[in-house]
């Protein structure tokens, strides 16, 4: 990479490249973009994880539930109670 410095009449090219100074301070921005960009994935991977959890342990809550429907009898006003309670259970994230 070249820099163009013009001062009046005279133009200077530089070649970054060749700078060791240049090179040190790329290599540390290249290593802190590593770091960074494995940082955000990860955080996404465990998000992503924590709702897919969320919503099968909902499914399961609300198969047991069905289940104790079917088995007790119990009214379709407590059933619909007990599944919005689900739901808003399974919306809330634990960060």
């Amino acid at each position: 990479m070249l820099l163009l410095l013009q001062k009046g009449q005279r133009v200077y090219f530089i070649n970054l490249f060749n700078n060791k100074i240049f090179r040190i301070f790329a290599i540390i921005w290249m290593f802190i973009g590593c770091f960074l960009y494995s940082f955000i994935i990860g955080a996404l991977t465990s998000l992503l994880l924590n709702v897919d959890s969320k919503y099968a342990q909902y499914q399961e809550n609300l198969r047991i539930l069905l289940l104790i429907k079917k088995e007790y009898f119990v009214e379709n006003e407590l059933f619909v109670k007990i599944n919005k309670f689900l739901k808003y259970d399974m919306k809330t994230f634990d960060f």
